[in-house]
């Protein structure tokens, strides 16, 4: 009999812990990791003791997450790269900083992986002068826009766009502009006034020369609004109103044929203001002109309620709800009350209310609030950058950002999950990869402690005042667990996948240097040598073998694309990473006294008991 023959004591001992699966089994579901935020900010997206499924738990509520309801695919989580933003991250900070921020930004990998960006086309209040991309003296007019000219973009925004895309190759950018040009409004401003409908046609070719613009630079925009807050006029900062007549006819007669006839394939969404107006999208929608050109609406969040999503996805369920901004500043200093808002309203609120996107407004501002040009005075950007020194504060809505970015990938599922109003609020997905992502907010001034349900199996977790968590775990059907390779088996040649990156020519990791495969001895070496201990024995049969590289392979999700053993995130799998491992288990890397020992296995029969109860 080989080493998991099933009738072995080894393979029952090891099944008993939970670690084990047979091909066949309905379901293995790996280790339940988790980050916390606390409002009091003594946790910051802090990763915590991974927790385990098993066949009981008890808690006064209970959260049963089912992936076989799903609603609205998510395309991504983000913020504007407005003049402001761009500005500083491009003048004001070192070339290193400026790289290691833009990772902590926007690398799936290595930083929070934000994957939509919100471009105002022209100037918006966050912007060092007002333009836009076809000015000229009052009076004049030219409806071929022959100089047109995204200059004013390619000093600063361009090349941070580029890194954004290189960093993460998945990031959409959805373009909006304040106002069109002066000369083509009613009132010859850039502050206020309208479009005149003379030139609906030239606003529309407008459009198309700025995504062809980006396009030569190898930025596609993938989603656009027509008008940045149509209900909104200022004489501070450059603006327009639009009415939903306006709006359906610039979309239906104008700028929906202008783009599909050019072969552009950018999304036109309606709207992009408040919620409390939600039927403006709705009307603009009906008109049978625009409606087969608009793929959804865009919301903003400075007044009505996100329920307000939901009723315009009841009428039109074909529709997607794009949520594209909200802004904190000092009008809101309380950072425990601002991440208990953002939840509520935005990375819970608005994804349970529809919302595909979820896009805060300025991605980095000064100390001042800046540079701003009329507008807002005292708004907060998702990173604060010090003019003066380069230092980075990440503020409250970076890591209510981060939260969702950093774990639900683009072309996730939001699925169904209990929610609890005011008590324990929640929202999940299930990622392409499989991988699933409960987010949940305990918005009460007391610790919540609750049950996850998930087919069947569940844990459970408590969660402090006034906090949030985001918990991960991977369901696999009908796999074998520590099956890094995928061959049906545990076996020498998964201890060769996972350390193939310190082996041989041929890719072997062999310690012992007997020149064979990996295998029970390596194993032996790497725990007692390398790190000075045995309590690798998992398993408690008094040596360290296979089974053990299993029993590290289920509490680590070791096992799928190799990428995810990287627990050092330095890009490769090696000793760094064993030792986190042994980290996590509690080995301490050095010989231990054998009173240590005993009670470490004591702890693990403990462990051992729970799992298989």
């Amino acid at each position: 009999m080989g080493l998991f023959d099933p009738t072995s004591s080894l393979w029952l001992r090891a099944l008993a812990l939970g670690a084990i699966l047979l091909p066949g089994d309905a379901l293995a579901i790996g280790p339940v990791r988790s980050w916390v935020t606390r409002g009091d900010q003594s946790l910051l997206l802090a990763e915590q003791t991974p927790v385990f499924f098993g066949a009981s738990g008890s808690a006064p509520l209970t959260v049963v997450v089912d992936p076989g309801v799903t609603y609205q695919t998510m395309e991504g989580f983000g913020a504007a790269m407005t003049d402001a933003s761009s500005i500083i991250l491009n003048q004001r900070m070192s070339s290193s900083a400026r790289d290691a921020l833009m990772t902590d930004l926007f690398s799936p990998v290595d930083g929070i992986g934000l994957s939509y960006l919100r471009l105002p086309m022209g100037a918006s209040d966050f912007s060092t002068s007002h333009y836009t991309y076809h000015d000229l003296p009052v009076g004049q007019s030219d409806v071929t826009l022959g100089s047109f000219s995204i200059a004013a973009d390619e000093v600063d925004r361009i090349p941070l766009l580029q890194q954004a895309e290189a960093l993460n190759p998945g990031l959409q950018l959805m373009a909006s502009p304040w106002s069109a040009p002066a000369w083509m409004k009613n009132n010859q401003s850039l502050y206020g006034g309208s479009l005149r409908s003379q030139y609906f046609g030239a606003y529309a070719l407008y459009f198309k020369k700025f995504i062809e613009a980006y396009g030569a630079h190898g930025l596609e925009i993938d989603t656009l609004t027509v008008q940045n807050e149509p209900l909104h006029s200022n004489s501070s900062y450059p603006t327009m109103l639009m009415s939903t007549f306006q709006q359906s006819t610039f979309i239906g007669d104008h700028l929906g044929p202008m783009l599909a006839g050019s072969g552009i394939e950018t999304g036109i969404l309606a709207y992009d203001h408040n919620w409390d107006e939600w039927n403006y999208p709705l009307v603009v929608m009906n008109d049978p002109e625009a409606d087969p050109f608009i793929v959804g609406a865009a919301f903003h969040g400075y007044a009505g309620v996100v329920e307000n999503q939901s009723l315009l996805q009841g009428f039109r369920p074909d529709k997607g709800i794009y949520f594209t901004e909200i802004s904190g500043g000092d009008f809101a200093p309380n950072f425990n009350n601002n991440l208990i808002w953002n939840f509520d309203n935005l990375i819970i609120g608005a994804t349970r209310n529809w919302s595909k996107t979820v896009i805060m407004w300025n991605l980095a501002l000064d100390e001042d609030h800046g540079p701003h040009l009329g507008g807002c005075s005292d708004c907060r950007g998702v990173v604060t950058v010090d003019s003066e020194t380069g230092e980075v504060t990440r503020e409250v809505e970076y890591y209510s950002l981060a939260h969702a970015s950093k774990f639900v990938q683009p072309g996730a599922v939001r699925i169904d999950s209990t929610t609890f109003e005011g008590q324990l609020e929640t929202v999940a997905f299930m990622n392409p990869d499989g991988s699933e992502v409960l987010i949940a907010m305990n918005p009460t001034q007391s610790t919540k402690s609750f049950v996850v349900e998930r087919d069947g199996q569940v844990f459970t977790y408590s969660l402090a005042r006034r906090s949030v968590t985001t918990l991960t775990w991977s369901p696999f059907e009908g796999l074998i667990v520590g099956d890094v390779n995928l061959d049906g088996v545990v076996d020498d040649l998964d201890i060769d996948e996972l350390f193939a990156s310190l082996g041989s020519a041929e890719g072997r990791f062999d310690v012992e240097g007997d020149g064979g495969l990996a295998d029970e001895g390596d194993v032996d070496v790497l725990i007692e040598d390398v790190l000075g201990t045995r309590r690798g024995d998992a398993n408690l049969d008094l040596r360290v073998d296979l089974i053990d590289l299993s029993l590290l392979a289920v509490n680590f999700q070791t096992f799928g694309p190799w990428a995810e053993g990287d627990f050092s995130g330095d890009g490769i799998v090696n000793l760094v990473d064993l030792s986190l491992l042994a980290a996590n288990f509690g080995y301490v890397g050095q010989a231990v006294p054998e009173p240590v020992v005993a009670g470490w296995l004591v702890g693990l029969v403990v462990m051992g008991r729970r799992r298989a109860s």
